[in-house]
């Protein structure tokens, strides 16, 4: 259970850190082993210059001591003490000005533990088990240890209650070089203790300083690729919506080209069925009653040829009407010479002739040029919407507006809510509203269509393009 839940935590822990950007990582990743790294480099440096230092001065000192100490302890080659010469001549050393208050305590052994030598008098003679120190100064080291008194024989010097450099320096004979005795003298290292201290925290200050410098600067780096991949992440994210976006948008297009191209053919079919509807219920029919009677005046089968013959060609002269109204509706004016306020007028000025009405004007599209799928779309527009009214509204009070707003042109047709139409006077029908909506957003243009009140509206707006108009 414990395991499990140990796991379990390490799992957490893991799950919130990958869940933070690499900044965050970086600096808890980096802080941990940069901490470490500091901790284990800072206390060896320190270590080092605190070692360096006590070695240095130590053996500074146990050289200066031997000079002066060595040349009194070579009798104890033959001798388990010294004798009292010897002694007073150390006192008198230790009293003398350059040594006084540097050297504490000295101590002269010999390679079995006997104390040869101490300023406590008490002790001199007494054999004492060696310790390591004093058995590696006998092996011809010289030793040095900062603030370990513990031996039993250090009980007095303990007591002074100040930081001492304990030194233990191997004496040799003259003659010969071999270790007769080993010097331990305890120097006052309060001196040398504040400048080991001093050192340390300038290692640890410079060991700090430099970890810091270092994480400073990786933690820059690691930022700045962390900004870039943020920014450049977003600029992806941002490309992948705008394609998906363009995706979507092309499947629309495609679909709406599609469905497109089904109702042109759809309206296209519808067209040419209402064409041959109007061609045979209008100019046929009047064109096979002109035949009839023809036939009957060549049979002679009728007595009044003449008025016949009159029939005959009022029968054709309205088929000939008939026919240059459907054509009227299938074939546009000439619009090439004209701008996009001249092309609207025209439309209206030919539902105006076609039906004897009247339609009110608010244009203001008068120089502005425009592409020939343009004025072509504008002149359809007109005629559909003027058609549809004058069919289903008979007529009254049609008004059509445009202008430009925004670089887009607006056209749009008002009428009074329908009425019963009469449909004798109905203009020849176009090609409707589904073939003008197709029409119009064929060119990237809106059409709506909608009756709100008492008033209908059909309305167009089609943006005009700069590479397509000029005005």
């Amino acid at each position: 259970m414990l395991h499990s839940s140990r796991l379990a935590w390490l799992r957490t822990v893991r799950d919130r850190f990958t869940a933070l950007d690499l900044r965050a990582q970086f600096a808890i990743a980096g802080s941990i082993v940069a901490a470490t790294a500091m901790l284990a480099i800072g206390n060896w440096v320190a270590a080092r210059i605190s070692v360096d230092l006590v070695e240095a001065s130590a053996v500074a000192s146990a050289r200066y001591m031997d000079s002066f100490i060595a040349p009194l302890a070579q009798e104890l080659a033959e001798r388990d003490t010294l004798s009292i010469g010897p002694i007073r001549a150390i006192e008198e050393i230790l009293e003398s000005e350059a040594l006084r208050g540097r050297v504490v305590s000295i101590k002269l052994w010999k390679p079995d533990g006997t104390l040869a030598y101490a300023q406590d008098l008490s002790q001199v003679g007494l054999r004492f088990e060696p310790g390591e120190s004093l058995r590696a100064a006998f092996a011809g080291a010289t030793v040095t240890e900062l603030d370990r008194l513990e031996d039993a024989e250090n009980a007095r010097d303990a007591r002074l209650g100040i930081p001492l450099l304990e030194i233990y320096s191997p004496i040799r004979a003259a003659w010969s070089g071999n270790v007769i005795a080993v010097a331990e003298f305890y120097e006052n290292a309060t001196t040398l203790a504040a400048e080991v201290n001093r050192a340390r925290l300038q290692g640890w200050a410079v060991t700090g300083l430099a970890t810091l410098a270092i994480g400073l600067a990786l933690f820059g780096v690691v930022h700045r690729g962390e900004r870039i991949i943020t920014q450049q992440r977003k600029a992806l994210a941002q490309r992948f919506a705008d394609m998906k976006a363009l995706a979507e948008q092309n499947n629309r297009l495609r679909r709406r080209a599609e469905d497109a191209s089904r109702r042109v053919v759809e309206i296209n079919e519808a067209n040419l069925r209402r064409v041959s509807a109007d061609l045979h219920d209008g100019p046929a029919q009047l064109v096979g009653f002109a035949s009839m009677r023809l036939a009957a005046v060549r049979s002679g089968r009728t007595s009044r040829s003449g008025e016949a013959l009159t029939e005959v060609a009022e029968a054709l002269s309205k088929a000939m009407d008939e026919i240059r109204e459907i054509s009227r509706g299938l074939v546009l004016p000439e619009l090439t010479h004209l701008d996009l306020g001249g092309t609207v007028e025209r439309a209206i000025d030919s539902h105006e002739m076609r039906s004897h009405s009247t339609v009110g004007r608010d244009l203001h599209l008068q120089q502005i040029d425009a592409a020939p799928a343009l004025k072509i779309c504008a002149y359809r527009f007109v005629q559909e919407g003027l058609n549809n009214a004058w069919r289903h509204a008979g007529g009254g009070d049609q008004r059509v507006a445009g202008g430009l707003r925004d670089g887009r042109l607006y056209l749009s047709i008002r009428n009074p809510v329908p009425q019963p139409a009469d449909p004798a006077r109905e203009p020849a029908q176009g090609m409707g509203l589904p073939g003008l909506r197709e029409r119009v957003e064929s060119l990237g243009g809106t059409l709506r269509f909608e009756i709100d009140g008492s008033e209908a509206l059909l309305a167009m707006d089609i943006e005009l393009r700069k590479d397509a108009a000029s005005g």
